[in-house]
C-alpha cells in the first residue's frame, strides 16, 4: 500500500525503506488527489530523520508541492529552522562545477532557499539518491 501522506513516507524511510522508493510511492498517490487531499497529505509534520539533508528535503518537497499544486504557502512545519541547511548541498553525485552552476540556476525556490540544489524536475518521480548528494567543500 502506498503512503497516503508525506509523514507516512518518512515513517517508512525511518524504518529502513529506501528514500527513493518511499517518496516515489507517495508521489504516485499525491498526483491522484484533489487540491484538498493534496494539502491534507502534506499537513502533518514528518518525524525528523538522522540526516539533516533529508529533513530539509522533506520540507522543500512539502512547500514546493503546496505552492505548485495546492495553491497554498505550505504547512508551518516547513519553516522550522532545522528544516534549512547552512551550506549549499547539491543533490547529485557528480562534483562537476558546470553541473553545480546549472543546478544553482534551475533549483525550485523551495529547495534553493534551503540550500538544496537540484534539477527542476526532481518531483517528477524521485530517482536522485540523497545519500549521494555533495555538499560544497566536501570530498564527494
Amino acid at each position: 500500500m502506498r503512503p497516503a501522506t508525506l509523514a507516512e513516507a518518512v515513517q517508512r524511510i525511518s524504518q529502513g525503506e529506501p528514500l527513493t522508493k518511499a517518496l516515489s510511492e507517495f508521489f504516485d498517490h499525491f498526483w491522484t488527489l484533489d487540491e484538498a487531499g493534496k494539502l491534507a497529505s502534506l499537513s502533518t509534520e514528518p518525524l525528523m530523520l538522522e540526516n539533516a539533508v533529508d529533513n530539509c528535503l522533506m520540507a522543500a518537497i512539502a512547500e514546493h508541492l503546496c505552492k505548485c499544486h495546492a495553491r497554498s504557502a505550505g504547512p508551518a512545519w516547513t519553516c522550522a529552522p532545522d528544516r534549512f541547511l547552512t551550506e549549499p548541498c547539491f543533490l547529485t553525485p557528480a562534483a562537476d562545477p558546470a553541473l553545480h552552476e546549472y543546478l544553482t540556476l534551475v533549483s525550485p525556490a523551495a529547495f534553493k532557499r534551503r540550500n538544496l540544489l537540484t534539477s527542476n524536475v526532481i518531483l517528477a518521480r524521485v530517482r536522485c539518491s540523497v545519500s549521494s548528494a555533495t555538499t560544497v567543500g566536501s570530498d564527494h
